[in-house]
């Protein structure tokens, strides 16, 4: 089966998954940075430090997807966890496609606010949800 997209998630490489095969639509829009911080020097030059980020968006996300998304945090109290994933080291070009070992924080929505499991939650869904995935190291 050929998947229009490289968008990968799991505990391990080996155990890279395509999205939709975890019930995860692919990401309405993704950003790919490649340095946490760009300082503009005294010539003018900018330099990055640190390591790269990816942010998978969505316009909206329903219970069902948000619940698979929490599922890879051990408790409800952890803020963010680390795992595998597969995007693009570019945005929005669909190329160059690679593995990463990252960390999974908790998702924002459009709001600023962490998502939570919400067992009898009157909310169906989110708008502009976040994923951001950061300090990754390409395996």
């Amino acid at each position: 089966m050929s998947w229009p997209y490289e968008f990968k998630i799991g505990t391990s490489v080996a155990g890279l998954a395509y999205l939709p095969l975890w019930s995860i639509a692919w990401p309405d829009t993704w950003t790919y940075t490649p340095w946490a911080v760009m300082e503009t020097r005294g010539d003018l030059f900018r330099v990055g430090f640190g390591y790269p980020r990816v942010v998978w968006s969505y316009d909206n996300m329903g219970q069902g997807m948000l619940y698979r998304y929490l599922s890879y945090f051990p408790s409800e109290d952890d803020a963010s966890v680390e795992l595998y994933i597969r995007s693009y080291k570019d945005t929005e070009v669909r190329i160059n496609p690679a593995d990463f070992k990252a960390i999974l924080h908790r998702p924002i929505d459009g709001q600023g606010k962490m998502l939570h499991a919400r067992v009898r939650s009157k909310v169906a869904a989110y708008s502009n949800v976040k994923i951001e995935f950061t300090g990754l190291e390409e395996q």
